[in-house]
């Protein structure tokens, strides 16, 4: 019997996932208009979230922000970690949630990873749809003063924020590595930091594919990948991805100063 590779399994794998994640989405204004009104809003100084009326309202405009895409099965633990890490930075914070939309629900249906994948994670149409989301949320900060934002994914989210348009201050993936070339189409001007591990069970299908990098995907842009081994998903599982954080944002960084 012939024995299949590790590159020929996870190209299998892609192919599948493009045959059977077909499922479609709402991108009329009707829908696409909503995504600032279903955001959670969290000002750097703040206890709790804002309505967008009140970030707007009260936002110092002259602090960075940024703008966060979570992973499949929606804003979780990970996400609330990530906002308090950036907050403790000096940024405000702005998590997106798509899955309010009423067409969107969990693309990994039994939230524990496969050995094959969740093809819905990989839709080309899903993609489409959050970095519409993506872009409308950037561009109504951009609106209303906001002149340093940076983008940042965990998971499926990871895949959302490199195929995106805007030009922002950054852009960093929390979890995820760049396997998926057909989903591939970042701005040519944008800083990108990558933050995955070789181990990670999400990403590696259990171990059944292998990570592959991203820097070699984007011709002309500046692009770091920061590998770890550790056996985890979480965002900010490897205690180095911190600090890694701190200088890519170093020349955005705000003055430290307590909540």
């Amino acid at each position: 019997m012939r024995r299949t590779t590790p590159l020929l399994a996870c190209t299998l794998l892609l192919a599948s996932a493009a045959a059977f994640a077909q499922r479609t989405y709402d991108l009329s204004e009707a829908v696409v208009g909503t995504t600032t009104s279903r955001s959670m809003y969290f000002r750097f100084e703040a206890t709790q979230a804002d309505e967008s009326g009140t970030f707007v309202e009260k936002a110092d405009r002259y602090r960075p922000v940024v703008v966060h895409s979570h992973g499949c099965n929606g804003v979780t633990g990970g996400d609330m970690t990530l906002m308090d890490f950036y907050r403790g930075l000096g940024f405000h914070v702005v998590l997106l949630q798509f899955h309010a939309r009423g067409d969107a629900s969990s693309s990994c249906p039994v939230p524990v990873a496969s050995a094959t994948g969740h093809p819905e994670t990989g839709n080309p149409h899903r993609m489409k749809a959050r970095r519409m989301e993506l872009e409308r949320q950037i561009a109504w900060l951009e609106g209303i003063g906001f002149r340093s934002i940076v983008a940042t994914g965990h998971s499926e989210g990871g895949k959302v924020v490199q195929g995106f348009k805007a030009r922002v201050a950054g852009v960093v993936l929390h979890a995820m590595d760049c396997k998926e070339r057909n989903l591939w189409d970042p701005h040519p001007d944008n800083r990108y930091l990558a933050l995955y591990s070789t181990r990670d069970p999400w990403i590696t299908g259990k171990g059944s594919y292998p990570t592959r990098a991203c820097a070699h995907l984007f011709s002309g842009s500046q692009v770091r990948d920061v590998r770890s081994t550790v056996e985890s998903h979480d965002p900010l599982a490897d205690p180095a991805w911190r600090e890694e954080i701190r200088k890519f944002l170093a020349d955005i960084l705000p003055p430290s100063r307590p909540h």
